[in-house]
């Protein structure tokens, strides 16, 4: 595992793993460790991994409809509540694409 510049993590299999936390304000959330507004993860996700990746933003596979709309009704629900216990684990691999984790519990299904 290579560990990357503050934009998430590069992972075996040309892949890339961050994870999705509350800003220390609790008002939006950390992608990469950008302050990022729930609405914007996913942009962000994909920016991110490009960007440690070298490859276009176009290149990084886009998360399902399913998988957006969970993430986003999870940090949305955590932040509305200003419960800052936030800690969504996101991975992206060529192959499989997008996969999103709260503890064992898959958000909005698998990209494949």
């Amino acid at each position: 595992m290579e560990f990357g510049d503050g934009y998430g993590t590069k992972i075996d299999m040309g892949g890339y793993s961050d994870y999705i936390v509350a800003s220390p304000n609790g008002d939006c959330v950390l992608v990469g460790g950008l302050e990022t507004y729930a609405s914007d993860v996913v942009g962000q996700l994909r920016h991110c991994a490009a960007r440690l990746l070298d490859l276009d933003d176009d290149e990084v596979g886009e998360p399902t409809e399913a998988q957006q709309t969970a993430v986003a009704e999870h940090l949305t629900t955590k932040l509305g509540k200003m419960d800052l216990d936030i800690e969504v684990y996101c991975m992206w691999l060529p192959k499989t694409g997008w996969l999103f984790m709260v503890g064992n519990e898959v958000l909005g299904g698998r990209t494949v």
